[in-house]
């Protein structure tokens, strides 16, 4: 064997440390971004994919689920016609509203009333779009009012007015009986109605992350680029 040849594996040990990494810490580095991935699912910092998708989802369902039970009416009532369902208490009744939602009269004609009720639907679309990191039940709670929305005004579009057929007894203190409605204004007033209760009780539960998501992106800019700017120890001269 040569001299260099000798040198040469003389300075391989040399060559590896000065790398700053063995073989082994290199093939642990590749499974970092995996580890990684795993423990940001596991503390909540990244949603699963179908906690994302369920808000949707449930749209879709209350969709659904508002134009089946009208065709249902449509196709099987007469206007006006009542049926008993659990005594007096609960009937279906069919009515076609022209108003707003629970009998409120109508601000403007047909379509102020659909361009209200589209850009109500657009706005909760945005805020569900933008709060992906915020608890499941809220974006639940603005899917359900965003399926609302789309079925009322499918039936605006279509006839000029809101199918509606529920009808509720009450006690007599309060008032004879509830505005007849139908599930779309189900899932919008009892929404809305819990979003403003959480607003009043728990504010901190409704501050959306939605400058979060903005102001993550240039800290994880940063932090990339202060990571390429620290010198390996293979790096040093």
């Amino acid at each position: 064997m040569s001299d260099f040849e000798k040198a040469d594996q003389v300075n391989e040990p040399e060559q590896i440390e000065s790398m700053g990494t063995s073989p082994d810490e290199h093939q642990a580095d590749a499974h970092m971004p995996v580890i990684e991935a795993e423990s940001a699912y596991s503390i909540g910092q990244v949603q699963s994919p179908w906690k994302l998708y369920l808000p949707w989802m449930l749209a879709v369902f209350v969709l659904i689920l508002d134009q089946g039970t009208k065709a249902l009416v449509l196709s099987n009532m007469d206007l006006h016609e009542r049926i008993r369902f659990i005594g007096d208490i609960v009937r279906w009744t069919y009515v076609q509203n022209t108003g707003m939602v629970f009998g409120m009269p109508p601000v403007g004609g047909r379509w102020v009333l659909v361009g209200l009720n589209f850009a109500a639907m657009l706005l909760f679309v945005f805020i569900l779009w933008k709060i992906k990191n915020e608890p499941l039940g809220i974006r639940l709670i603005l899917g359900g009012i965003v399926g609302g929305a789309i079925g009322n005004n499918i039936d605006r579009i279509r006839f000029g007015y809101v199918v509606d057929f529920i009808d509720v007894d009450l006690p007599d203190f309060l008032m004879p009986r509830w505005y007849v409605f139908n599930v779309a204004d189900s899932f919008i007033s009892v929404g809305i109605t819990i979003l403003i209760l959480l607003m009043l009780l728990k504010p901190s539960l409704l501050k959306p992350n939605m400058e979060s998501d903005s102001e993550a992106e240039p800290e994880a800019a940063e932090d990339e680029f202060s990571q390429e700017s620290e010198p390996v120890k293979g790096e040093e001269l």
